[in-house]
């Protein structure tokens, strides 16, 4: 456009606003279609490679974890001067002594829990009234369609279902659980021996000797974040489980250590394991209690430590330094429940947590970070405190 003898050049406002601030849009956006299908595609070959690899997959993540939690220990026993092989074969020996003591001190209170099930139930449901109105009804009609389809008969050949009762299927999994215990045990123990040295070397050959010194700088910054919360979290569970079992032990509830142990390690999976807990601890008291009343207050204690635990000593002590969704986190406990099952549940929610850390120490994964949680490290602070 001319005006007053002057050229005037029309520039978008978008466009102006554009080429001023230099916006640069992520990669993930910019990508063609044919890099989405690749990612689809690798990611859907991962998770079936976790699906099926599950039994060389679990033990290795177990390891990993293990090492992470105890490495602090070790460390300390390392300032005092105990060698780092004697100091990683103490502790994997003192844990592995206190979980197998634990299990053989509760096995046989557990036992008799689960023989004494169907018993138990049978006499909830007739103390509940739970026979009487449309059960009784739906019974009664089940009756009278075996009369007459004649099932009774002598000429109806009856097929017999065989017994695969929770014992059977135990046994059936014994050896290959036993597996991978001693492996998860060795391969922690070996780690803290070298004290990660494997991961350092890793690191070196990835990065190369330019980028090693700030690679290695922060793989210590993420393996400390993720040591704190592992211990953190474990630390709270444990005394979870010492204060329940306190508390039914107080209002008279039996095997008080048992229903303790199963809160602490219920307490791992995100909603649903308190909740489980919760469910099993008032089934227990009202076959415990004869007045409502009574069988209700198992039920209180429970419940009033998990509201202590997740809404003041989770945040003061964990939720300070690692915030995640719990959108995110219920995603991640359906994903690997779904994958792994009880294992995949339990680790749900320490795996998120760490890869989470991980995104927000490594600038170019820090966008993801702020999808899986608020995130509380310092961006400054982190790189003043990395070497250039």
């Amino acid at each position: 456009m001319r005006g007053g003898g002057r050229q005037v050049r029309l520039i978008h406002p978008v466009s102006y606003t554009l080429a001023r601030r230099r916006v640069a849009f992520p990669p993930i956006i910019e990508a063609a279609p044919s890099t989405w299908l690749l990612t689809s595609l690798l990611i859907l070959a991962l998770l079936y490679t976790l699906y099926l690899g599950r039994a060389l997959v679990i033990p290795i993540v177990l390891a990993l974890l293990l090492y992470l939690v105890l490495s602090p220990v070790v460390g300390a026993l390392v300032r005092l001067r105990v060698p780092r092989g004697l100091a990683a074969a103490l502790v994997v020996l003192s844990l592995t002594a206190a979980v197998t003591g634990g299990i053989y001190a509760l096995a046989d209170p557990a036992t008799a829990w689960l023989r004494q099930a169907p018993t138990a139930l049978q006499e909830l449901r007739g103390r509940l009234n739970l026979s009487r109105g449309p059960l009784a009804d739906l019974e009664r009609a089940s009756q009278t369609m075996e009369k007459i389809t004649g099932a009774d008969s002598p000429d109806v050949q009856k097929v017999v279902v065989q017994d695969t009762s929770w014992q059977t299927a135990l046994a059936a999994g014994t050896g290959e659980m036993v597996a991978s215990i001693l492996a998860t045990v060795v391969l922690a123990a070996f780690l803290l021996a070298t004290g990660g040295r494997i991961g350092r070397d890793l690191c070196g050959l990835l990065m190369g000797f330019r980028n090693r010194r700030r690679a290695l700088r922060i793989g210590t910054e993420i393996r400390r974040e993720i040591s704190y919360y592992l211990l953190t979290i474990t630390v709270i569970n444990v005394g979870l489980a010492a204060f329940a079992a306190l508390g039914l032990w107080l209002v008279g509830m039996p095997n008080p250590i048992l229903w303790g142990t199963v809160c602490g390690l219920l307490n791992f999976v995100p909603f649903l394991g308190p909740a489980i807990c919760v469910g099993l601890v008032g089934v227990a008291g009202l076959l415990t209690f004869d007045q409502p009343a009574m069988a209700l207050l198992p039920v209180a204690v429970i419940l009033g430590l998990n509201i202590v635990e997740s809404q003041v000593v989770t945040p003061a002590t964990v939720a300070i330094r690692l915030s995640l969704s719990p959108v995110i986190v219920f995603l991640s406990f359906m994903l690997w429940g779904w994958l792994w099952g009880v294992a995949g549940a339990l680790l749900a929610v320490p795996a998120l947590a760490a890869f989470k850390i991980i995104c927000d120490h490594v600038p170019h994964l820090a966008a993801l970070g702020r999808v899986l949680g608020e995130s509380r490290v310092d961006p400054v602070a982190l790189q003043a405190r990395l070497p250039a």
